[in-house]
């Protein structure tokens, strides 16, 4: 595994990719964000083959977002919202992948890591209110419970918000739609999250904290996940630029050790996604960051 891992590390800063050659390329809004998806040294199929299989890339991105976004009244999320707490709510499967991947990552971070901070991003203003009644306060993730293997009970007023970890998993399950499609190489990239897999590289580029109109080269990437997160363009929203989307119930207020941009590289973009709220809130030293980074096989990069 170490030997894995320092490959990995080794890509990450600066190996040079493969010629790419015949790629095709696609992008559509999805998730709040550009979504593109490329193939890489795809000859020019005479069925539509590779035509069919963005499509159903795309398609499975958009099913994630209609499942775990809290702007659709219909989703998965908004339903349990709107249900009283102890009523049963089925949800997809998907959603419940992503429930248990969020309570893993909350248990190994000793709870920084918590999709219940949808509460303090309404106060906030950095989301709308959910249907149902008020969350309270001291609500946390542990109210949320499995009645059956796709049935959630929320046992008291609690809102959550996959914003911090579904965006990796849609990029995830869009890179296993294109190989299931028999696609051998290619890149999925949402916005900050990323994937990679074949056998070519991809350069790694990121935004500036403090010059967010500037990118930097932070090395390739190959057959692995890359997601980056930071407190830009801050006054394009209309917020303080004090007021970071990334918060946790835990870290209401930014740690000395808090990183203000930062890059985590793993073998899935679901635990990305994740760890850069968590080392982005506690610092790349801290010991909750670490015991994740080790948990999950990846390491963190600060901007």
């Amino acid at each position: 595994m170490q030997a894995h891992h320092a490959r990995r590390q080794a890509r990450a800063r600066g190996v040079r990719p493969s010629p790419v050659q015949d790629v095709i390329r696609r992008a559509k809004p999805l998730l709040g964000t550009v979504v593109e998806v490329r193939i890489d040294d795809a000859h020019p199929p005479t069925d539509g083959a590779h035509e069919r299989a963005l499509a159903t890339a795309f398609d499975v991105i958009g099913r994630v977002d209609a499942l775990m976004s809290v702007h659709r009244v219909d989703s998965d999320l908004s339903r349990l919202h709107a249900a009283p707490p102890g009523d049963a709510v089925s949800v997809h499967p998907w959603t419940v992948r992503v429930l248990r991947e969020a309570q893993r990552m909350h248990a190994i971070t000793g709870g920084l890591f918590d999709p219940t901070v949808a509460r303090l991003l309404v106060e906030h203003r950095l989301l709308p209110r959910p249907p149902g009644p008020e969350a309270e306060p001291d609500a946390r993730l542990s109210d949320v419970v499995f009645a059956g293997p796709t049935t959630i009970v929320k046992k008291r007023p609690v809102w959550l918000d996959f914003g911090g970890i579904a965006k990796g998993f849609a990029v995830d399950m869009a890179v296993l739609a294109l190989r299931h499609a028999g696609v051998r190489n290619g890149v999925v990239c949402a916005g900050g999250d990323l994937r990679v897999f074949g056998c070519n590289e991809q350069p790694i580029h990121v935004r500036c904290p403090d010059a967010p109109n500037q990118i930097r080269l932070i090395g390739m990437l190959g057959r692995g996940a890359a997601a980056s997160s930071g407190n830009y363009f801050a006054e394009s929203f209309d917020r303080p630029a004090h007021v970071s989307a990334i918060q946790s119930p835990l870290a209401s207020a930014r740690p000395e050790g808090a990183q203000p941009g930062v890059t985590c590289i793993a073998p899935r973009c679901i635990w990305a996604d994740a760890l850069t709220k968590v080392v982005t809130l506690a610092g790349n030293k801290s010991p909750a960051a670490q015991r994740a980074l080790l948990a999950y096989h990846a390491y963190a990069i600060a901007s």
